[in-house]
């Protein structure tokens, strides 16, 4: 399969990546427990933590936690009330901190336009990050140390979209932030940040090829291939053709957050979005056909996962221009995502297979993803031509 000149010149440091004998198992987590993320934080950002709880994550260790109000940093002007989430990097990652600045710039960027998403806290020291020798999660590794980059945001209330029943307004508004995102970034100055080279860019979705084992199953490994030598040929082959700019990458149902309103307790709306860890420059389209894979998974039983497609579409349309061509392509990457998300699930599973939390989609990702590349992309389309247009919405015909 022929490689596009864009993924070829990245391809050494693509595969170093997904291949580092450095992630393995449990090996780039950071052990800490309750005692030690108390210590960190009092050491780190001078807080005295009353409580500490863990959330869910992928590859990092992340801790929702309160503080007394008695606290010794004088570069924090009042402290957050509802809490601090506490994030510390696998260790992989942590070895490219000046990622991690450009990253921290483009959500202290989102925030000074208005975007609801947890403000970086700054430590003692007055950095937004710090770099921390800590013992390794895991009892039989020979080397029992690591330097981790650890960061501490403020505690944005609500609940995950995940915990809640999907409809078609919650759908429509999932779309809305993401192109808000898109317009709030649109001016973000990326001519001098470095190449920000991320696992789930759909950009690197060539390099899964060598990885569709880790399904485990011949049928769906040959559609695997299919899809990513389609979308490789369409798509990333043609990508001068498209919009790009710094997007978010990750806009699934555990980034989103909503809530109800006094006035309104029966209604649930999308109030704001956590992680940009996987942030990138990248096309426009990924942005949206993200956010449409999710909500498909995210469709309840009974429900048309194509309709809910379509309204996650029309939001999207609401705030950002697309072309006919960048929409016609949106069946096809909406089958990458799928198709990256069930491989580095089933992948990063077989590494820790304690972490349950790895195929929290994957497991849901094959009948829609053999739905959606079997289906007429010309039906799938018209299904959401029908959903933007009832919203008095333009469907890009040029």
């Amino acid at each position: 399969m022929v490689i596009s000149d864009n993924v070829a010149q990245k391809s050494s440091e693509v595969k170093a990546m997904f291949s580092d004998d450095s992630c393995r198992g449990t090996l780039f987590r950071p052990d800490l427990s309750p005692q030690s993320v108390c210590q960190l934080v009092q050491q780190v950002y001078g807080l005295h933590v009353i409580s500490c709880d863990e959330l869910d994550s992928y590859d990092d260790r992340n801790f929702h936690i309160t503080v007394d109000s008695d606290y010794d940093n004088k570069h924090l002007d009042q402290l957050c009330p509802h809490g601090y989430v506490l994030k510390v990097l696998n260790s992989l990652d942590s070895r490219k901190p000046e990622l991690t600045k450009v990253k921290t710039d483009v959500i202290l960027h989102a925030c000074q336009r208005g975007f609801p998403t947890p403000r970086p806290v700054p430590t003692t020291k007055g950095q937004l990050y710090s770099l921390e020798v800590l013992e390794r999660e895991g009892q039989s590794l020979k080397a029992s140390v690591d330097t981790y980059l650890v960061r501490l945001f403020d505690y944005l209330p609500g609940e995950t979209l995940a915990s809640q029943t999907l409809t078609a307004d919650l759908c429509f508004e999932v779309g809305q932030y993401a192109g808000l995102l898109d317009k709030a970034l649109k001016d973000f100055d990326t001519r001098t940040i470095p190449e920000l080279l991320v696992k789930w860019n759909l950009a690197n979705v060539p390099h899964l090829l060598h990885m569709t084992q880790f399904v485990k199953d011949t049928d769906k490994m040959d559609i695997l291939s299919e899809v990513i030598s389609a979308f490789n040929v369409q798509v990333l082959q043609q990508e001068a053709r498209f919009q790009s700019g710094i997007i978010h990458s990750d806009f699934n149902d555990y980034n989103i957050l909503v809530r109800t309103t006094r006035e309104l307790p029966s209604e649930t709306h999308v109030c704001g979005l956590l992680d940009f860890g996987d942030s990138t420059k990248s096309l426009y389209v990924f942005e949206v056909a993200i956010a449409m894979a999710y909500m498909i998974l995210k469709t309840p039983e009974g429900c048309n996962c194509d309709e809910m497609a379509g309204h996650v579409l029309a939001g999207y349309l609401s705030q950002v221009q697309l072309t006919k061509a960048e929409v016609d392509i949106l069946p096809l990457v909406i089958c990458a995502r799928f198709s990256q998300s069930l491989i580095l699930g089933y992948h990063m599973f077989s590494l820790d297979p304690s972490n349950q939390y790895t195929l929290v989609h994957a497991r849901k990702v094959w009948p829609h993803l053999l739905h959606l590349w079997q289906r007429p992309v010309e039906s799938t389309l018209s299904t959401w031509r029908q959903i933007v247009l009832r919203r008095n919405i333009a469907f890009p015909c040029h």
